[in-house]
């Protein structure tokens, strides 16, 4: 497909898992939105199928022209006729047949379009709907963006940046409500305990200023100038807001408000001095530079409303950064170290209370990427340099959804130079006991056939390679990233390789013990949802 060829929409591409991009620390980890985002090539999608086969790809060539595996019974194509080249799909959720689509320019400016449509039957069908989303001079909005309530299924917010204009609709697009706004709705979360309010952040403006509704866009109060991330706190009782403000110094503090900083008697200053900081789950986490120590950072740790402690590592070498890939539901925190160039270490916790918070090394040498730190002269560093910080940040780490202490993550060879990251680079590793010993992953000595899988069914030294965020991002690659869910549990779908390490022709595996063994079940590149 050219690029502007018209676009056309996969029947069941709505049911597509959002990437999942991880955040480094100092930068807040956005409210989940679960949608599919196409860009660019959209041909790597092919005429009738959900399960689209791509052309296989190798370094030194670029993909080729993609064969789908067509099957009428369970896909079907609509042809939009739209030649914008940015497209983001969302299914309402369970229980209803609704599913949204935006198709925009990549970039927006002032010449900039937009069309969204709505499906009833589940994408089967859509209706262009654009004329819904007008401006008060009866003008076509342009629509950068969709928000969605992450439990009311037909609640959306949608976004003009152009115009300063949000669009508010609670019944799956049929009744949409205009507002101007005094600001840039670039980023909006909603507050899950109460329906009527959410945030919006103008992350780009000069002072960054934080809003708050209450009343489901229709009034906005002014909760902070030069706020760097927010954080939610939902407890029983209320929802307390925590916000990093930058000062003159070029520090953050830290503080929390229950009544979203509308009275000064509910703000509370929880730390000062930092230099990032994050919340996860019921942890807090800062940085500070070290003063004895230039360039060299601390890393602190408290349970909301307690007090922040000084964590420890086994190590003499530098702490340059950190990053929180997860923590457990009993309180055990995994955190990537980044100890200056390409070295990077997974560590998990010994001891955590608001006295000690110590750590042992898990793994070294995890894939790693943090804007500005690592990879400086690669073409990952190249590639991700227009991209937002926050969403630059990523490793090579996964967590298998609905089961404790089971983690994927790559990694990396002893000495390898910042011009030859690539997957090829890449080790894949398991753990079953939350980073406690990690292994190879044994993967089948056949392949979906019946037949041995070639130079692996003697070779005890194969293991199982998985695709994860490099080889996403590999301009060669781009596969799909691992898929589970809570849902159902220790069932895992993959694109991997049998080998020494990950390859650029994958195919697909599957696993229903939650990686201890598996099955091929599709040979080659494909997309799959």
């Amino acid at each position: 497909m050219k690029p502007r060829d018209p676009l056309w929409l996969l029947g069941l591409v709505p049911f597509l898992s959002c990437l999942s991009v991880v955040d480094g620390l100092g930068g807040q980890v956005d409210q989940e939105q679960i949608f599919s985002v196409l860009q660019g090539e959209v041909g790597d999608f092919s005429e009738g199928s959900s399960r689209v086969k791509r052309a296989d790809t190798d370094s030194d060539k670029a993909d080729e022209d993609t064969t789908a595996v067509i099957d009428d019974k369970i896909s079907s194509v609509f042809h939009l006729n739209n030649s914008h080249l940015h497209l983001m799909v969302h299914w309402a959720g369970k229980g209803s047949s609704i599913v949204f689509c935006l198709a925009r320019d990549q970039e927006i400016g002032e010449n900039s379009t937009s069309n969204v449509y709505i499906s009833k039957d589940y994408g089967t069908t859509f209706l262009d709907v654009s004329n819904r989303f007008k401006l008060e001079n009866k003008q076509l909005a342009t629509i950068n963006k969709f928000f969605h309530h992450p439990i009311n299924n037909c609640y959306y917010v949608f976004t003009d940046i152009l115009h300063k204009h949000i669009f508010v609709t609670l019944d799956c697009g049929e009744t949409v409500t205009t507002y101007p706004t005094l600001f840039s709705p670039r980023h909006l979360e909603f507050d899950t305990k109460f329906d009527g309010r959410f945030l919006i952040h103008d992350r780009e403006s000069e002072k960054m200023e934080l809003y708050v509704t209450k009343n489901f866009g229709e009034t906005f109060s002014h909760a902070g100038d030069f706020i760097k991330a927010f954080f939610w706190d939902h407890r029983e009782e209320e929802t307390v807001l925590y916000v990093s403000r930058m000062e003159p110094s070029h520090k953050l503090n830290i503080l929390s408000s229950s009544s979203f900083f509308e009275r000064q008697i509910d703000t509370r200053v929880v730390f000062t001095g930092a230099a990032e900081f994050e919340k996860k789950e019921d942890f807090l986490f800062a940085v500070t530079d070290n003063d004895k120590k230039p360039g060299d950072k601390k890393f602190y740790v408290a349970k909301t409303n307690q007090r922040f402690v000084e964590a420890k590592f086994p190590v003499s070498l530098e702490l340059v950064n950190f990053h929180v890939v997860d923590v457990s539901s009993d309180g055990e925190l995994m955190v990537i170290v980044n100890h200056g160039g390409n070295q990077s270490n997974l560590y998990t916790s010994d001891k955590v209370n608001e006295y000690e918070v110590e750590f042992s090394l898990s793994l070294p040498r995890i894939m790693y990427y943090n804007s500005g730190t690592t990879w400086r002269n690669s073409w990952l560093d190249r590639l991700q340099k227009n991209t937002p910080k926050a969403e630059a940040n990523f490793a090579d780490f996964y967590k298998i959804a609905g089961l404790r202490g089971v983690y994927i993550a790559s990694q990396l060879p002893e000495g390898i130079s910042e011009e030859n990251i690539r997957p090829s680079n890449l080790t894949t590793l398991i753990t079953f006991d939350a980073g406690a010993e990690w292994s190879r992953i044994q993967g089948p000595k056949t392949d979906n056939q019946g037949n041995p899988i070639l130079g692996c069914y003697q070779d005890l030294s194969c293991s199982l390679h998985i695709a994860l965020l490099l080889s996403r991002k590999y301009p060669t690659t781009r596969s799909i990233p691992v898929l589970t869910s809570s849902a159902a549990p220790g069932v895992v779908l993959a694109s991997g390789n049998m080998g020494h390490s990950l390859q650029y022709k994958t195919s697909v595996f599957l696993s229903a013990d939650a990686g201890l063994s598996w099955h091929q079940v599709l040979q080659g590149n494909y997309y799959y949802n």
